[in-house]
């Protein structure tokens, strides 16, 4: 079975691809167990709530127009700022610390964030940075991969800092 979910609710103008969800039976003997929900939920979701708008916050100050016309727009890439942003507002456990928080602007941050693009878009890799064609690299393969995930937001944060 699969499900469609968007990425971002479309109030925030973030209006990202949608997130496709597959959901197959487990050979596990103990599926269920792994299906059922926990009993307790041990964070307070108004709290949750308000570091998640926070962060949407956050992208809209840097994209003001959204993100439909950057790569930020793939799923992917847009997980990772979302992680680099709200690493570098509240820190993310299991992450390096966190950088100083905010940046010089959100105009600082989107001038930086610009290169994404260019990255995407350069067709000579000798004209890329070691880090660049890493970030690249791991913006194509395995890109669920917790290693590649830390990776790009890594590189998300240097370009903001």
């Amino acid at each position: 079975m699969t499900t469609d979910f968007a990425t971002a609710p479309s109030a925030y103008g973030l209006n990202g691809p949608s997130a496709a969800v597959t959901v197959e039976k487990s050979t596990h003997a103990s599926h269920t167990e792994i299906l059922t929900p926990p009993t307790t939920f041990d964070h307070d979701p108004d709290f949750l709530e308000d570091r998640f708008d926070q962060v949407i916050t956050g992208i809209l100050a840097i994209y003001p127009e959204g993100l439909s016309d950057t790569e930020f727009r793939r799923s992917h890439l847009f997980y990772s700022l979302f992680t680099a942003v709200a690493h570098r507002n509240f820190g993310i456990p299991g992450l390096p610390s966190a950088p100083q928080q905010g940046y010089a602007s959100p105009e600082a941050a989107r001038n930086s964030l610009e290169r994404v693009d260019g990255i995407f878009e350069e067709t000579d890799h000798n004209n890329l940075s070691k880090d660049e064609i890493g970030f690249l690299q791991d913006s194509r393969r395995a890109t669920t991969d917790e290693k590649v995930r830390v990776q790009r937001t890594q590189f998300l944060l240097k370009l903001m800092s």
